[in-house]
Order: structure tokens, then C-alpha cells, then sequence
């Protein structure tokens, strides 16, 4: 199960303090919708909170191999994408927020899909250094699956408020 921990309080606190700093330049750097650019970097900030916080149910960092070496065995024994339990459901809701809350900044779904393909991944290879932490295809399979979603469905409701506003005009 994810853990939970002071390490994630810190984490979310601390990502606060940096929504707060970087917000402002951002959203006039990029042209963002201001309150959806606030709900996607809170977003991100949980998504990094919750899969970055150390744990103790390893002594030391795993390193890179065991990515590897996981993988390996997750195909071998045919469980590379399945999905099932509480974890993986965490793990397929986890993204679906900040892909939702992207498109709904940008209007766009080219960053989105970027950073829901992108980031699952340099959080798998992040784990490998956090004590606690392992390294799945399985999670990055099932993060990345669960961030499409939140990009349609940001697409999609994105396109009914076009629809919705030239009906007005």
C-alpha cells in the first residue's frame, strides 16, 4: 500500500509553498487558465507526495535493477498488466486529476499527454533511489492508463464548453 507518512505531509506542505511561488509566473509565461493551472500543480504535487515518500519496508534504495529485474518478472509470470487490488486502483486514479486538470488549463492536450506519458515514468525511475520504494511496468502501465482518461476527459469537456458557448453566441 502507498505509504503514508510524515514524509508525504512535508512533501504536500512543501509543494504548497512552491504551487503558491510558481503559479503566478507560470500562468503569465504560458497563457494557463490561473485557477486550473493552481488544481493541475496541486495535482502534480500529490501525485509526487504520495509515490515519492520514503518508507520503511526496505532499508536502502533498491537501485535501477530492480526496475529491471521487476519487469522481467511481472512478463515472465504474466501479471505485466493486470490489474487488481486496492493498489493498482490507487495507481489508475492517481493521474487522472492532473491529466483532467492540465487539459482544463491549457485547452490543449499536447502538454498533457506529455506529462501523463513522462512523468509516471521518471517516478518508477525515482523510486529506484527512495528507500521504500519499488520500481513497476505494471504501475507505469496502469498510471499512464488512468492519465489518458483525465486527458479525455478534460478533452471532452473542454469541447462541451466550445459546444456550449457557440450555442449561446
Amino acid at each position: 500500500m502507498t505509504p503514508l507518512s510524515w514524509w508525504t505531509v512535508g512533501y504536500a506542505v512543501l509543494a504548497v509553498l512552491v504551487v503558491v511561488a510558481v503559479r503566478g509566473p507560470l500562468v503569465r509565461r504560458t497563457g494557463w487558465r490561473p485557477a486550473w493551472t493552481v488544481v493541475s500543480l496541486l495535482a502534480l504535487a500529490a501525485v509526487l507526495a504520495v509515490t515519492l515518500a520514503p518508507s520503511r519496508d526496505f532499508p536502502r534504495p533498491l537501485g535501477v535493477g530492480s526496475c529491471l529485474r521487476g519487469a522481467a518478472g511481472q512478463v515472465r509470470n504474466g501479471s505485466a498488466f493486470a490489474l487488481g487490488g486496492a493498489q493498482a486502483e490507487l495507481n489508475l486514479v492517481l493521474l487522472v486529476p492532473l491529466g483532467t486538470a492540465l487539459v482544463l488549463a491549457t485547452r490543449r492536450v499536447r502538454v498533457p499527454l506529455a506529462v501523463v506519458l513522462a512523468l509516471p515514468a521518471l517516478v518508477e525511475l525515482t523510486q529506484t533511489q527512495v528507500p521504500g520504494r519499488l520500481c513497476s511496468g505494471n504501475d507505469y502501465v496502469v498510471n499512464v492508463t488512468g492519465g489518458l482518461g483525465g486527458v479525455a476527459l478534460g478533452a471532452a469537456l473542454v469541447a462541451l464548453t466550445r459546444a456550449v458557448g457557440r450555442l449561446r453566441a
